[in-house]
């Protein structure tokens, strides 16, 4: 019964905040106020994502760590580069504000780039919270506190390479170097990311995956070990080359990961998005400039991921920049599907596969979770646990 109550909880977020989207979208249209306008129901949008997110209780794998952070101890910053987070942190402190109001600050700044980058696209900020919700990129940002941010802004910031404006793009890394300072290897994407066309190459792109999954269960540790030290000491991922470099040369690792279904649904994911991509860039690519760097970024994801995956969370985590694409192609696929089996029913089955592949993450994630002591994937609120708060002394 937990179990499910669990999943409910989900399912309640998702159709809550897709509502409210909806209801903006209803407004801007009745009203025929521009898209770029902002109303009432988004800001509720906003505000829905960021209360939930300061309310979890160890939801996401580093959160309890950043509550520790805002609550009491104070990091080393004297090496950091990162400022932005720094001053952030330690203004947080002195003024002495609960835990729950930094991670809600976080989760809002996150959500907040999110909306920014879809907001003249409502139609599409409807099905993004079933994507959200439904797949993994929820707990990555609840989880991954600091680099999603950076990862949020990126999906707002792609526009700069769209739009042909350096200047402002190298502007936002900097930014986001100073939150993050992984965020210095988005740089080159901004010469090649949308020079390519790729939505008409369904079967290439589905065989290099298929190929990267299939590398990705061997590989190859020790040729990555010197390029690993070059990427870690360009960010601040410095402190873990050692190690890093270690496993790599040893071939040696504990975190590989079992290809069940929640593994399962990471790949049929962007497979659903590759193979409707032509269609996707028939129907949307023509009123989103954007279009083919989603698109693409979205299949650097999806390869990447797979590629690293069974090394070490510490290749996964610069990989997870690209992840939030993917969600906003899932959300688009999601509409396309939804769209044609309510006029058509021609994709009936395709549609409601879909949904499934989507919602069978969360799903069996929770239901592995659910009553486990310690999990951080079933959402709880914090004022339910004193006793484990206690532990820290939140």
């Amino acid at each position: 019964m937990m179990t499910i109550i669990d999943i409910l909880i989900y399912v309640f977020f998702a159709f809550f905040s897709s509502s409210l989207a909806r209801k903006s979208e209803n407004y801007i249209e009745e009203n025929e106020l521009s898209p770029l306008k902002w109303d009432k129901y988004l800001v509720w949008f906003v505000v829905f994502f960021a209360v939930i997110g300061a309310l979890r209780w160890n939801v996401g794998s580093d959160s309890i760590s950043y509550s520790v952070m805002f609550s009491r101890v104070k990091p080393d910053f004297s090496e950091s580069k990162e400022m932005i987070w720094k001053i952030f942190v330690d203004t947080f402190q002195q003024m002495g504000l609960h835990w729950s109001l930094g991670l809600g600050i976080c989760a809002l700044v996150q959500i907040l780039f999110i909306t920014l980058a879809l907001k003249p696209y409502r139609w599409l900020l409807v099905f993004v919270p079933f994507a959200l919700f439904g797949g993994r990129y929820w707990l990555d940002c609840m989880g991954a506190i600091r680099q999603m941010i950076v990862a949020c802004g990126f999906l707002w910031a792609c526009r700069f390479i769209s739009e042909k404006k350096l200047f402002a793009y190298i502007i936002f890394i900097l930014i986001g170097s100073m939150i993050h300072q992984s965020a210095l290897l988005l740089v080159p994407f901004y010469f090649f990311v949308d020079r390519f066309r790729l939505t008409d190459k369904r079967t290439v792109l589905i065989a290099v995956l298929l190929g990267c999954v299939i590398v990705g269960q061997t590989p190859a540790f020790k040729g990555l070990a010197g390029y690993a030290e070059m990427i870690a000491g360009a960010t601040n991922y410095d402190d873990k080359a050692e190690e890093i470099s270690e496993l790599l040369t040893s071939g040696q690792t504990d975190e590989a990961l079992s290809f069940g279904l929640m593994m399962m649904s990471y790949l049929l994911i962007p497979i659903f998005i590759i193979w409707f991509g032509r269609d996707l860039e028939e129907k949307y690519g023509d009123r989103i400039p954007c279009f083919n760097i989603w698109f693409n970024m979205a299949y650097i994801y999806a390869c990447g991921y797979f590629l690293v995956c069974n090394i070490s969370h510490y290749f996964i985590r610069p990989v997870m920049y690209f992840s939030l694409f993917q969600m906003v192609m899932a959300a688009m696929t999601l509409r396309y599907l939804w769209l044609e089996y309510r006029r058509y029913g021609l994709k009936q089955v395709a549609a409601l596969a879909f949904c499934c592949v989507i919602a069978v993450n969360t799903v069996w994630d929770v239901y592995k979770s659910s009553g486990k002591p310690f999990e951080s994937t079933t959402y709880k609120l914090f004022f339910f646990h004193k006793d484990q708060r206690a532990w820290f002394r939140l």
